[in-house]
């Protein structure tokens, strides 16, 4: 399951047997929760327990973007889309925020959702008051359209991987809409309320081309339209004050902002000084070299630039340097395992991170119930010994079994193997498989062909952690490289398929299911511009994928989960980066929040989402900074 948020994406957990809580909901209700309804937390009239509910609406609030955009369509597959687009588009419903929900969902445009009794389809009754900022009602029309737009071979191919066992949409009348399955999913009841609805009227124009036609529009029924925008420059959002769901009782405390300002920055240096410098509101920091040196000058010691770190429980999803596979020469699994094996976490820690990090191991860490530690055993033992005798060791490496996922040049016990010994391991590896270190080029060959790639990065800060890399692959005559690019450009490279490595995040959640198919499967391989960027063919993971989403309970979900985790871990499709269990932020002081950090979103996500401009202490900020004095403490919080 993914939960799209009005930032982006977040993610909640799957806990028990699916069909007695779908049963109980077999009626029409506010929301939806996996236990079943008496699980949910809020009644329809109760706002979210975290919000500050008389937070003051106004206000400015200025973002930073890295990258131009190309277009404001985030649902086409061509093009590169704005920061915080999906402010303008609503789903059927949202999942909860609420850290004590693990899987419920409350409605927003849905008013009702009914599960039928034998969970083979859900229908939806939407508000009466419901509006796209254009002023037509959103109606079952629209409903049906959004659905349809999915199979447009212009449409991002996630959806179809997503939805692939709903069977059609059906308008019942001007306000309630169907969706029928094809088979029995146990989350796809709930996951239909992320749909995304779009005004027919506006995308479903005959004749003209979803992917192409629209990029320059962008119509929802959202809290936000679009006021100002420049491709290259910037982006300028404002609040709806005809917003036709700013009562709803999950809203309240939330949008708060009159204007959110984006403005474009093609390098993370000016977008860094333009925040010191007061041109910018607030940035989640993802540099940690920034955190630890740029930020603790005169304005943050006086309480006018606020620097903290606020702490989440999410699950950490696997950032990494990814192999495409669709180069010959990342085929080998030895090959890849080389490589990675010349990455040297530790001394980047040491020089480059300040200690800050942990290293990654495997795609589901920091989750106590999904992660996978050690030899197999149980049912995720069995299962793995049975797809190992279905599908042969090629698919299924025996380390996913006898010793779990772990990085390449560490011993046993989780210690690195110094580098020396690494190059020396590399090296004979590498003469053994054939390869031959030319001295006139420079670089290893075979059958004619130089053992040399290139890393795609969009940011230069990248640069200073590729490089000993590339020192040190030169050491066992591979010759790597890095090229940079800008957001737009690397995501057409993505989608093309057109490049040896990226850096790049595999966003997880501890309740996984459908979307699992478009990052790992065979089918999702071959489709442009799906998540499988590593162009994964592996029918053992393509039965693990499928036994993740036919879980009927919990103990089978996670047990699945661990045997997709161990069999990708195995593989050495990537070389794992590092996580931190806290969000780095750095803000001027003129902003309220609730008392409660939302741990499922982001730092971007909760400031756009849940705070506020502070009037009285933007006033104190300015006559502080003013006279040079220390802010006022009440200015804290």
């Amino acid at each position: 399951m993914n939960r799209p948020a009005p930032a982006g994406w977040a993610a909640l957990c799957l806990a028990i047997a699916m069909g007695p809580a779908l049963r109980a909901a077999a009626e029409p209700a506010h929301g939806l929760a996996l236990y079943g309804p008496q699980d949910l937390k809020y009644g329809p009239d109760e706002p979210y327990a975290f919000s500050q509910v008389d937070a003051p609406k106004g206000g400015t609030l200025r973002m930073a973007s890295l990258g131009g955009f190309t277009k404001l369509n985030p649902f086409s597959l061509r093009g590169y889309p704005p920061l915080y687009i999906t402010l303008v588009f609503e789903p059927l419903m949202e999942n909860s925020y609420d850290e004590d929900e693990p899987f419920s969902q409350y409605g927003v445009l849905a008013e009702t959702a009914e599960i039928a009794e034998d969970k083979m389809s859900i229908t939806y009754r939407l508000r009466p008051e419901a509006r796209f900022s254009d002023g037509r009602p959103v109606t079952a029309d629209d409903v049906v359209f959004s659905f349809n737009a999915i199979h447009d071979p212009g449409f991002l191919p996630f959806y179809r991987a997503y939805y692939a066992d709903v069977k059609q949409a059906v308008k019942v009348d001007e306000r309630t809409v169907r969706f029928e399955f094809s088979q029995t999913n146990p989350e796809l009841p709930l996951i239909m309320g992320q749909l995304y609805i779009l005004p027919r009227h506006v995308y479903g124009v005959e004749g003209r081309s979803f992917a192409s036609d629209f990029d320059e529009v962008a119509v929802g029924s959202g809290p936000y339209m679009i006021a100002d925008y420049n491709f290259s420059t910037h982006i300028t959002y404002q609040r709806r004050p005809d917003y036709w769901g700013r009562n709803l009782p999950k809203n309240l405390g939330r949008y708060n902002f009159d204007r959110i300002s984006v403005k474009v920055f093609l390098d993370p240096i000016p977008a860094r000084e333009a925040l010191k410098g007061d041109l910018i509101d607030a940035d989640q920091i993802s540099s940690a070299q920034d955190w630890a040196l740029a930020f603790d000058g005169e304005f943050v010691r006086r309480n006018y630039l606020r620097k903290e770190g606020f702490p989440h429980q999410r699950v950490s999803s696997m950032q990494a340097f990814a192999y495409n596979l669709r180069n010959p020469l990342f085929q080998d699994r030895r090959m890849r395992m080389i490589i990675a094996s010349m990455f040297d976490f530790e001394y980047c820690n040491d020089h480059l991170f300040y200690g800050q990090y942990t290293r990654q191991l495997c795609f589901w860490e920091n989750d106590p119930e999904l992660y996978s530690r050690g030899p197999a055993t149980g049912d995720v033992r069995r299962i793995l010994i049975e797809l190992r005798r279905a599908h042969g060791p090629d698919a299924v490496p025996a380390d996913a079994i006898d010793r779990g996922p772990y990085n390449v040049g560490d011993r046993l016990d989780g210690s690195p193997y110094p580098m020396h010994e690494r190059i020396q391991a590399a090296n004979a590896e590498l003469d053994a498989m054939g390869w031959r270190y030319d001295s006139a080029a420079g670089v290893r060959q075979k059958d004619g062909v130089d053992l040399r790639f290139e890393v795609l990065l969009v940011s230069p800060a990248w640069a200073r952690i590729v490089n000993p890399f590339i020192e040190t692959l030169r050491e066992v005559g591979i010759k790597g490289g890095y090229r940079l690019v800008q957001p737009a450009e690397l995501l057409r490279q993505i989608q093309d398929r057109r490049y040896d490595m990226i850096l790049t995040n595999f966003p997880v959640s501890d309740s996984p299911g459908n979307e699992q198919r478009d990052f790992w499967t065979s089918e999702s391989a071959d489709i442009p511009g799906s998540r499988n960027t590593i162009g994964i063919r592996n029918p053992a993971i393509d039965e693990a994928v499928e036994r993740i989403i036919a879980a009927p309970t919990r103990h089978g979900l996670v047990s699945a989960v661990q045997v997709l985790d161990r069999i990708l871990c195995a593989q050495h499709y990537v070389i794992p980066n590092w996580h931190i269990p806290y969000d780095r932020a750095v803000y001027w002081n003129r902003f309220g929040h609730p008392d409660t950090y939302v741990g499922a979103l982001t730092f971007r996500e909760n400031i756009i989402e849940w705070w506020w401009y502070d009037e009285e202490r933007a006033r104190r900020l300015e006559q502080a900074r003013r006279t040079n004095q220390p802010m006022d403490p009440r200015g804290a919080r």
